[in-house]
């Protein structure tokens, strides 16, 4: 019987050990900076548009076909969205995994999580790539043709005004084996595309 204390009071130590751990790295991350570095991989209904911020003559009028097209076939919409986090810290910020929310112009484009540990050592600033993939279709479903067109439109650097970007993005820790998110996101917000 007292063996089996001992191990449930060690087991209890160790987990709350870890715990303390990835809330010391929570909060290492939540005081990081965050900052936008570029958007490559930009794909459109199957066109390689490359970084978005020099589309050529000939992808812009494939584009606006694409989002004025009336079809029901899907029309994917990819592309990896870099962020620069900055860990000014004198520890370590780690975290088990990493939730984002994103939208374009108060328009809500996707939501989704990174699975995997992140750690960015202290006074590191890393390069963390977030792929996204959304469905066309699905967002005009959710709002006008004309909104979907002209965010896409602002984003992709066909229109003049640049778009403005908001990403939420939420830690993640694990409490034994189930992910806990974390209430508070931390935001980032910067503008992306347009001709001007």
């Amino acid at each position: 019987m007292r063996k089996i204390f001992i191990l449930l009071v060690a087991t209890i130590f160790l987990t709350s050990c870890s715990v303390v751990n990835q809330l010391t790295g929570i909060t290492a991350m939540s005081q990081s900076n965050y900052s936008f570095n570029s958007i490559s991989n930009v794909q459109l209904g199957g066109l390689n548009l490359g970084n978005a911020s020099s589309i050529s003559l000939s992808n812009i009028a494939s584009v606006a076909t694409l989002l004025a097209g009336g079809g029901q076939q899907p029309i994917p919409f990819n592309m990896v969205l870099n962020m620069n986090v900055e860990n000014p810290n004198p520890v370590a910020a780690i975290l088990s995994g990493l939730g984002f929310d994103i939208a374009i112009n108060d328009m809500h484009l996707t939501s989704g999580n990174i699975n995997q540990p992140i750690q960015i050592d202290a006074g590191q600033t890393v390069v963390l790539p977030i792929s996204i993939g959304v469905d066309i279709r699905d967002l005009i479903s959710q709002h006008s043709q004309q909104q979907v067109s002209s965010t896409i439109s602002s984003f992709l650097g066909i229109t003049n005004n640049a778009a403005n970007v908001t990403v939420r993005l939420r830690p993640t820790l694990m409490v034994g084996n189930v992910p806990v998110p974390s209430p508070v996101a931390i935001p980032v917000s910067f503008s992306f595309g347009g001709r001007n």
